[in-house]
This record gives C-alpha cells, sequence and structure tokens, in this order.
C-alpha cells in the first residue's frame, strides 16, 4: 500500500499536467464584461483619459502661430505619470488625405509615432 498510493498520486498528477487545455482565443488586455470594462483577469477598469489634439488639423490665421504645440514622447510620460491610462488621439481626414487619393505619408508617420509613445507609458 504504500508503494502504490504515491504511484496512484504520480499518476493522477501526470494527467491533470498532461491533458490538452482548451484553446482559448486569448484575451485582449481589456475587454467588456457584464456592461463593464475589465482587464484579464476580471478586474474591473476605470479610464481616465484626456484628448490629445496636436495632431489635428486646424486653421491659422496666422501661419507664423502654430496651431498647438508639438507632440512629444515626454507629454506621454507625463499623462502616465498623473494616472492617466487612456488617450483619444484626434486625427483628422484633411491631414490624412490634403489631396482627394493623395495619403500624406510624413502624417501617417507622426501618427504611428504617437501611438507608440502611448503604447510605451502604458
Amino acid at each position: 500500500m504504500k508503494k502504490i498510493l504515491p504511484a496512484v498520486i504520480s499518476l493522477i498528477f501526470w494527467l491533470l499536467t498532461s491533458a490538452p487545455s482548451a484553446a482559448y482565443p486569448p484575451l485582449l488586455p481589456l475587454h467588456v464584461e457584464d456592461r463593464r470594462i475589465v482587464d484579464a483577469n476580471g478586474s474591473a477598469v476605470i479610464l481616465r483619459g484626456v484628448n490629445v489634439n496636436q495632431l489635428g488639423d486646424y486653421f491659422q490665421a496666422n501661419p507664423k502661430v502654430p496651431s498647438t504645440i508639438p507632440l512629444t514622447r515626454q507629454d506621454f510620460e507625463q499623462m502616465a505619470s498623473i494616472g492617466i491610462n487612456s488617450v483619444r488621439l484626434i486625427i483628422h481626414w484633411s491631414a490624412l488625405e490634403p489631396e482627394r487619393g493623395k495619403f500624406d505619408a510624413a502624417y501617417l508617420d507622426r501618427v504611428k509615432e504617437a501611438v507608440g509613445w502611448a503604447r510605451d507609458n502604458g
């Protein structure tokens, strides 16, 4: 009996660890569950967000005066440091496609850069 019990326990552990796991799709960092936004652990998440408008295309009465200040990595670092965990990045179609059928690659690069800075800061 002393030799059988450890063998049975070992067999049970082996069967449990070698059983195929159910194939579930990976969860996104945040998702909706019962009308709440939750993280991968099912804990409710409170979003604290701001609008970031520096990539917008705004009317300028005086072209010498910029319509917004430049967007930088430090902006996202500062937002994260004060607890901001979501950003609505303003993107204007007039900046994306300044002429019909011609997209501005430099503008897309600026958007990609801003998204990267946001991602890097959580």
